[in-house]
């Protein structure tokens, strides 16, 4: 094997490199060898990556990924999906849609990732679906009394006055 670095210019985050070094702790106490053993560390990574490895640090961002995902299968644990990324347009309608004193002429419909990320912040909040739209049909809702999310801006609005509840909770205690 050749001895290859990352050519790639993104470096490995220091929460891969964590979460690499705790799972293949892990890894290696359940097989019977030693978590510290750096030399076999090493040759654990680079026979799972096909190229000889001399340092988890050199390893490319998409590569620390892929023996994540290898170390949480062998550990029985569920895998963590990147969350994909939004394309400029909808990243702006996600930063504006929504906002007081916004003029949209067009309507952008909700995706399932607006709804879901709605629905993660009502589960944080320990509300059931049945209270969520109570609340969503009260003078209080920042949907003006509208239960159905139907668009990016009505997905903004929910979303903007849960994680507002959410920080006002945390700072409560």
């Amino acid at each position: 094997m050749a001895q290859v670095g990352s050519s790639h210019s993104e470096k490995l985050s220091r929460e891969q490199l964590t979460a690499l070094h705790t799972l293949y702790a892990l890894h290696a106490a359940r097989a019977g060898a030693d978590p510290d053993d750096r030399k076999s560390r090493l040759g654990w990574c680079s026979h799972e990556l096909g190229r000889n490895v001399t340092s988890f640090g050199s390893l490319a961002p998409g590569e620390a990924a892929e023996l994540i995902g290898i170390l949480k299968h062998e550990l029985g644990q569920a895998p963590t999906r990147p969350r994909p990324f939004r394309d400029r347009e909808s990243a702006m309608l996600r930063g504006t849609a929504g906002r007081k004193g916004g003029v949209t002429n067009i309507a952008t419909l909700a995706t399932p990732e607006d709804l879901a990320e709605t629905d993660r912040l009502r589960e944080q909040l320990g509300w059931t679906r049945e209270g969520f739209e109570i609340w969503l049909h009260s003078r209080r809702s920042p949907n003006h009394g509208r239960a159905e999310l139907r668009t990016v801006a009505d997905c903004n609005r929910v979303r903007w006055a849960l994680l507002g509840i959410l920080r006002r909770q945390r700072r409560a205690g």
